[in-house]
């Protein structure tokens, strides 16, 4: 879209819009502005670079002015530059001018024809005329005339047979065009003149007479009737029509301030112009650094932020791609210096550290490259660490178990000679009291009344006020008790009020005030009517008539101590999902019929091992709730027990479950490739007998060939090695498809064109990254194999795009990768010998992520096992297919030379196993 401007000869003024109006719609008028003093008879107006020109018929002048002049603004006698055409332009009916700055005029003489002309470069100059040649015959009266982009064609409005005439703007000196390279448009039938046209977007503009505008297609190889897409009014308050012409109003400008923020620089640079929309990060590229945000601050201005790395002097080129701007792309280059960056410390308020806080973190940003950095001063409770490659200071604590007040950190930077000793100080403060939330609490006259206010982390300091005649309120451990009675002839000014708690600061602050309102109701409390009770198994139901408000609903059996509250609904608990891993269970948990309850507890039991009742750690979201149960050992059988509200109402739910991993492996068997997933803890011992598969679904349409899996929560990635090089993809989809149902895919990219062609061995999810080993072999004194492993962000790649690599690492280990696994400190490799027999070993190599270089070996260790298809390794076990389809165990931690098989199992659905994962 773009920006037009339409010339009013009755009104001898410009008209400003956009060009995006909508079928039959008005366009909104963003400015208006008179012609320049001196044009006397308006003609026709075109857009080029950021000036338009006004065709002046009386005087056969061209007029240029800035293209954005003000709304209302009378344009200064200096922003005008006015030249004169050539002495054989006698009746200037239209102009154009083309991408190379030459000037096509239809000129009405004894031949219609064009004058081509270069203008002056002074003010108030001729212009030169370069050539002339004739119109085709079939114009008879220009009216409008326009230029493609490339300045190859010339569209000329015909005004007597409703017709735009088409042909080559390149026409030789005294020619006229051939009749095989003349085309015409015909104009829809509604449509009565050509009064101006313009080329935007590949469409034609074509102002008519009758008050609107068509909208056609300029295509060249479809000549004929034209297509109108829409047409739409002029806009208001325009007198007559004399031209229109489009231009790209995504002129531009960048600011330049740059500052440090941290230990990095930050440029914040100024994006505006007219008719920007819609930026966003996407629109902005950094050949140096990256974009950090794209802040709209109203007015056709936007911010944009870039982190750049503080790696010494260095230069950034912001390029501002304007695919929103309306009226065309729009690219703006700027350069930033950055000098080296000083020693220097990030500024750190005072800390205030809630007591009981878990792993606590205070990352500080130091710059300048300091040779050393060390916390010291009052470190009770806490360390620090100094990670040079991140230029961060970290002062952390696992568990903040001890008030202190104003103490200080010492710091103590040094580079060279240089010294930087801040402190930083701080505080460990009791945790904010959270009071519980009550609607208005009604209160009787003449009965006894007693409630509880719930208060967590209660100050050691705290005033309760009933402020209530007959009223008296007290603290307990988790509280206010609130108790009394109202005397029935008591005679009180308002029947509201309050219950009042202080908590005063215990520094010059004001206290805080936490009012409970109440109302004194009329008459008695209503009574509770007959109680229905109907058996559900060990559920009843109770109905109590006439009650409209009431603090709380509770119940007690005789010969039972205590009372209990209410629950509203019958609490059903349908365990829907059990996931089993050595030292977790995961467990959601459905509750068809709870809105919420105040506890969800579980209870674990074996033979050896027993958990008592603990609190589920998740929140209940949409009937659904997920806990993770610990400890669980490989093998072994549990007894789950569930149970939900307080008090406990009902028989818990008892479920059995087996500790151990899940192992889940693709089968490729053409036809229909599946995933299958088994339990180690329930699979049997013996490399002869096949484990039960737990899980097994088919694998998305397209998925061709699967050879390497990798799995992240529910996410599943897959690698297909589909016979066609450019259809191999990573497959993403999800792992609770059901059973035998098939997955769909929830999207799928291509490996970088330099890589996908090789051979992927396996594929690994680490801290947000897909980890990909790929295979090149070379001839080098004998068949060898070299390894490069590379990383790719699955999320920041959009549907079958190709992903961009962000780190790359050569493992030069003359051997056949069958497996990969990711730690935070460590990338371990499975290998197996391709020319010297079948044996297999670990490799450990060093995860520092240095760009496309080669990273050393740690050490390697034999593993038991031959034909070793794919592997995973979880912690000190190593989980391999086998060629002959079964899985075998691996114990890392053994202290033998080889690490031994500890447990052997067939895998199910045996045909061709080519993928394998652990679940983490």
């Amino acid at each position: 879209m773009a920006i037009l401007f339409y010339a009013d000869n009755a009104d001898d003024e410009i008209v400003v819009s956009f060009s995006d109006t909508a079928n039959n719609g008005t366009p909104t008028v963003l400015r208006r502005f008179d012609a320049p003093s001196g044009l006397r008879g308006l003609q026709g107006v075109f857009a080029h670079g950021t000036f338009i020109s006004l065709i002046d018929w009386p005087s056969k002048d061209i007029f240029r002015v800035p293209a954005k002049t003000a709304n209302g603004a009378t344009i200064p006698a200096s922003d005008v530059f006015r030249w004169n055409m050539s002495s054989s332009v006698t009746n200037p009916l239209a102009v154009a001018v083309g991408p190379d700055g030459t000037f096509y005029v239809a000129n009405e003489a004894a031949d219609d024809e064009i004058v081509v002309l270069t203008p002056p470069t002074v003010n108030n100059g001729n212009a030169t005329e370069v050539r002339k040649f004739d119109m085709p015959d079939t114009v008879t009266a220009a009216t409008g005339m326009t230029i493609s982009p490339d300045g190859e064609t010339l569209y000329v409005g015909n005004q007597p047979n409703r017709k735009i005439v088409a042909f080559p703007a390149n026409t030789e000196n005294g020619e006229t065009p051939a009749a095989a390279d003349v085309h015409e448009i015909t104009l829809p039938s509604d449509a009565t003149s050509t009064q101006g046209l313009t080329l935007v977007d590949g469409e034609l503009h074509v102002a008519d007479l009758g008050g609107f505008v068509s909208v056609i297609t300029a295509d060249t190889d479809d000549w004929g009737t034209a297509t109108r897409s829409r047409k739409y009014n002029h806009p208001a308050g325009i007198g007559q029509i004399r031209g229109i012409a489009g231009w790209n109003g995504a002129a531009v400008t960048l600011g330049t301030p740059v500052h440090v923020t941290g230990n990095r620089w930050h440029v914040r640079a100024t994006l505006s112009g007219e008719g920007l929309t819609g930026f966003d990060s996407s629109d902005v590229r950094v050949n140096l650094g990256t974009v950090n945000a794209v802040v709209d601050e109203g007015n056709n201005v936007y911010r944009i932020e870039v982190d750049a790395p503080a790696t010494g002097t260095g230069t950034v080129t912001v390029t501002v791609r304007a695919g929103a701007v309306r009226g065309g792309n729009a690219a703006v280059n700027r350069n930033f210096r950055f000098p080296p960056l000083p020693l220097g410390i990030e500024a750190v308020d005072e800390q205030f550290i809630v007591i009981g806080t878990e792993d606590y973190a205070l990352v500080i940003d130091i710059t300048g490259n300091p040779d050393s950095v060390d916390a010291k001063g009052h470190m009770e409770g806490f360390f620090s660490n100094w990670d040079a490659t991140q230029r961060q200071l970290r002062i952390e604590a696992e568990e903040v178990t001890r008030l202190i007040t104003g103490v200080t950190w010492d710091l103590e930077v040094i580079k060279g000679t240089e010294t930087l000793t801040p402190k930083i100080k701080y505080n460990v403060i009791p945790a904010a009291p959270i009071f519980e939330a009550l609607g208005t609490i009604h209160l009787y006259r003449g009965v006894e009344i007693f409630f509880d206010i719930h208060i967590e982390n209660i100050p050691a300091l705290i005033i309760p006020n009933a402020r209530l005649i007959g009223l008296k309120s007290e603290l307990f451990e988790q509280g206010v008790h609130v108790t009394g009675n109202i005397p029935a002839d008591a005679v009180f000014a308002s029947d509201r009020g309050n219950v009042t708690i202080i908590v005063p600061s215990d520094t010059n602050e004001e206290a805080d005030v936490h009012n409970y309102p109440y109302a004194i109701e009329a008459g008695s409390p209503p009574a509770i009517g007959t109680p229905i009770w109907t058996p559900k198994g060990n559920f009843g139901e109770l109905m109590f008539e006439g009650v409209n408000h009431a603090l709380g609903y509770e119940w007690q059996l005789e010969g039972q101590d205590g009372w209990h509250a209410f629950s509203e609904a019958r609490p059903v608990i349908h365990p829907s999902t059990i996931e089993v891993t050595p030292g977790n269970l995961e467990v959601t948990i459905q509750f068809p019929n709870i809105a919420g309850a105040s506890r969800y507890e579980y209870r674990l039991e074996s033979e050896t091992h027993e958990v008592d009742w603990t609190q589920f750690t998740g929140t209940l979201a949409n009937g659904m709730i997920t806990t993770i149960v610990p400890d669980l050992e490989d093998g072994v059988e549990y007894t789950l027990r569930l149970r939900v509200g307080s008090p406990w109402i009902g028989a818990p739910v008892s479920i059995k479950v087996y500790g151990g991993r899940l192992v889940y492996t693709v089968h490729d068997d053409d036809a229909n490739s599946v995933l299958i997933a088994v339990n180690t803890g329930q699979a049997p011992n013996d490399a002869s007998q096949t484990a039960q598969a737990i899980k097994r679904f088919f694998l998305p349409t397209g998925l061709e060939n699967p050879i390497a899996l990798a799995i992240d929560g529910d996410t599943v990635y897959c690698y297909d090695n589909h016979t066609t090089a450019s259809e191999k993809a990573i497959y993403m989809f999800s792992l609770s498809t059901a059973n035998d149902q098939r997955a769909t895919v929830i999207k799928k990219f291509k490996l970088p064109a330099a890589t996908h062609t090789n051979p992927v061995r396996d594929i690994f999810y680490f801290d947000g990254k897909l980890y990909i080993a790929q295979h090149l072999s070379r001839v080098q004194g004998g068949l060898t194999y070299e390894f490069y492993l590379y990383t790719v962000d699955p999320a920041a790649t959009a549907n079958n795009a190709t992903a961009a690599i962000i780190n790359g690492w050569h493992l030069d280990d003359r051997s056949l990768i069958m497996g990969l696994s990711v730690t935070e400190p460590f990338i371990r490799t499975i290998s197996k010998q391709q020319l010297a027999g079948n044996s297999a070993w670990i490799a450990t190599w060093d995860r520092t992520p240095i760009d496309y270089s080669e990273i050393p070996r740690l050490s390697i260790k034999p593993i038991g096992g031959t034909n070793v298809r794919e592997g995973d390794i979880l912690g000190d076990k190593v989980y391999v297919s086998i060629s002959t389809a079964h899985i075998n165990v691996i114990d890392l931690a053994s202290e033998a030379r080889t690490a031994p098989v500890v447990k052997a199992f067939g895998i199910p659905h045996r045909h061709r196993p080519s993928g394998l994962a652990v679940s983490r």
